[in-house]
């Protein structure tokens, strides 16, 4: 156009400058991004054919927009009220996802608005971006199951594998799905110091530790509540099991029967949330944490070489 008429900008009438500032509007208002516009590429092909353009010949192009404009507001509408139908509902689904997580839960109104307000939106951002099937979601919401676990004074459920995550790592996790949705360092801090409050009060009410069941199977053991203020498990062992040092060496049974396995300690987690055992091959073949490790040390299905061999050094 700037080749055909340099000066068509300086007239306010003219067409093609009603032309683009149409085409910048419709474009700012749908945050539409330009792609359905190649269907206007005939029409202004055939105007640039003419040498010498008059106002009236720029008409033609000008109604092909507006034709498009008028069907595709309409088709981008449709697509925003799905949308917003879509947000509701995935809403709605969250909302009652952390109902059925809290149904037990008799805490404090701030800890309970960081359940409704906090963790619901994490909850509603990870279904629409990463899916409710995706790991990132479905870890969210063990976190806030958990959550509700630790701080439920009567511990009222079935949970087998929360005793594998101590209270401290929860809320490095929740320190940072909190990060993640931009909240401000002082927040962060007021949820936290919440959560670690209402913790103590539930727990100072009752003291919890797990005594092991007959296993349902050979590798996951259900696990029951005990009150009391003692820990049922030896306090020997498990001051051994706290001592164990990375590069440790010990013996594990691991198919319940008199052939042990050389293993070597590959991983402790500082709060003693984790352990991993590796065979002289670099596989892992045993990861647990405190609790149950201090158990196959008290029932004897893991034992202590004092001094490491030599002999399997170079695989490690």
């Amino acid at each position: 156009m700037v080749l055909i008429d340099p000066f068509f900008f300086r007239s306010s009438s003219h067409p093609v400058n009603d032309f683009l500032q149409s085409i910048v509007d419709f474009e700012l208002r749908f945050n539409h991004q330009g792609e359905s516009l190649a269907i206007l590429a005939s029409s202004i092909d055939s105007l640039l054919q003419i040498e010498k353009p008059g106002l009236s010949d720029y008409q033609p192009l000008i109604d092909d927009y507006e034709n498009f404009k008028t069907i595709e507001a309409i088709r981008l509408e449709k697509i925003k009220e799905e949308k917003l139908e879509q947000e509701e509902k995935l809403k709605d689904e969250m909302l009652q996802l952390i109902n059925e997580v809290t149904k037990d839960l008799v805490v404090e109104q701030e800890v309970m608005q960081f359940f409704y307000d906090d963790w619901q939106l994490l909850l509603f951002h990870l279904a629409q971006k990463q899916g409710k099937t995706s790991s990132e979601f479905k870890n969210s919401v063990n976190i806030a199951k958990m959550l509700s676990w630790f701080l439920d004074e009567n511990k009222k459920g079935s949970h087998p594998r929360f005793e594998t995550t101590s209270f401290k790592s929860l809320l490095t996790s929740i320190e940072i799905g909190l990060v993640t949705l931009n909240y401000s360092s002082e927040h962060r801090h007021r949820v936290r110091k919440s959560l670690i409050k209402e913790y103590k009060q539930a727990n100072e009410k009752q003291k919890v530790t797990f005594i092991p069941t007959p296993a349902q199977n050979s590798s996951v053991n259900k696990l029951r509540l005990a009150h009391g203020n003692n820990l049922a498990l030896s306090d020997e062992y498990s001051e051994l099991v706290k001592k164990l040092s990375m590069g440790d060496w010990v013996e594990i049974n691991t198919s319940n029967n008199i052939k042990f396995t050389r293993a070597k300690l590959k991983w402790k987690a500082a709060d003693y949330s984790l352990f991993i055992f590796i065979d002289q091959r670099g596989h892992k073949i045993k990861e647990c944490a405190l609790t149950e490790l201090v158990q196959d040390f008290s029932n004897g299905n893991i034992k202590l070489l004092k001094k490491p061999s030599t002999r399997y050094n170079s695989y490690f």
